[in-house]
């Protein structure tokens, strides 16, 4: 071997070492990162999944609740009218004594 190749066998300056450390921390963290964006990018689906399947659920109590306003509605309109035939027929029959 001559002196030029045993020059590039020489022990790595501080500078190259932080460079080493620094790309190997860099690496650390993108696969890291990559790990961590997986996982939100699965819980963020679920979490959609759920929030229509609520929504739809949310939907469908509406209409019902709607029908039963008009159920009331109904029944309310009903009741006043039994209750004035009610009083209609108790004042004629105190009415004709």
């Amino acid at each position: 071997m001559g002196p030029n190749q045993e020059s590039n066998m020489s022990t790595p300056s501080g500078q190259e070492i932080k460079l080493i450390i620094d790309n190997s921390l860099l690496e650390q963290e993108k696969r890291i990162t990559k790990t961590l964006g997986d996982s939100l990018d699965s819980q963020n689906k679920i979490y959609m999944d759920q929030i229509v399947s609520i929504t739809g659920r949310v939907s469908k109590l509406e209409v019902k609740i709607d029908g039963f306003k008009g159920l009331i509605a109904s029944v309310a309109a009903a009741t006043s009218v039994f209750a004035g035939l009610i009083g209609f027929f108790i004042a004629q029959i105190t009415g004709n004594k």
